[in-house]
């Protein structure tokens, strides 16, 4: 029984079948081209910079980014990261040239809920790109997550943003390998 759509099958099977085994199916596949930059977010209000040093001069602020640090070191497979901190007035500045060069560019905060496979599915059939590529499952919600995804309108990847000039590092404030500061406590 081939469907070029859920609701097309789901309108074709009758309401016995439902729950049942209605046919045989191959794995469902599908894939967004494209560039995603992701961001913890944390407010200029909850930073003080000094020539030499940055200090998190909230609280809450700092046992949650200490959290994130710490537990996304525990999840990742890598045991080293970096963390970069961009300013973002400069950061967002930068990113217009992308669209300037040809690429799309959406961005927002990610949302955190549970969406199984089906529902991704009709995402993608709906052509909501967008819920796709900005929802991640709850139990990450602890990351505070900024989403930057960049594509082509056609979603074929072009060459990577660097080699069109898009010079991301102006707005770089500073940087540090988490493990070495790690290592020192």
């Amino acid at each position: 029984m081939e469907s070029s759509s859920l609701e097309e099958l789901m309108n074709r099977v009758d309401k016995e079948s439902l729950g049942k085994v209605i046919c045989e199916t191959s794995d469902v596949s599908f894939s967004l081209n494209g560039y995603i930059c992701c961001f913890y977010l944390l407010s200029k209000s909850d930073v003080e910079f000094n020539r030499t040093t940055l200090s998190i001069t909230n609280e809450t602020a700092r046992k949650d980014i200490a959290f994130f640090l710490e537990r996304y070191l525990n999840e990742s497979e890598t045991k080293d990261f970096h963390v970069s901190i961009y300013d973002a007035v400069t950061f967002c500045n930068i990113f217009k040239e992308v669209k300037k060069r040809g690429y799309a560019l959406t961005a927002g905060v990610v949302e955190y809920k549970d969406i199984n496979e089906i529902q991704k599915i009709k995402l993608f059939q709906d052509q909501n790109y967008k819920s796709i590529v900005f929802t991640k499952s709850t139990r990450f919600s602890y990351q505070k997550e900024f989403r930057i995804f960049i594509n082509v309108p056609n979603e074929q990847v072009k060459d990577h943003i660097s080699v069109n000039r898009v010079e991301v590092y102006k707005s770089l404030l500073g940087s540090f390998s988490y493990d070495n500061i790690r290592k020192k406590d």
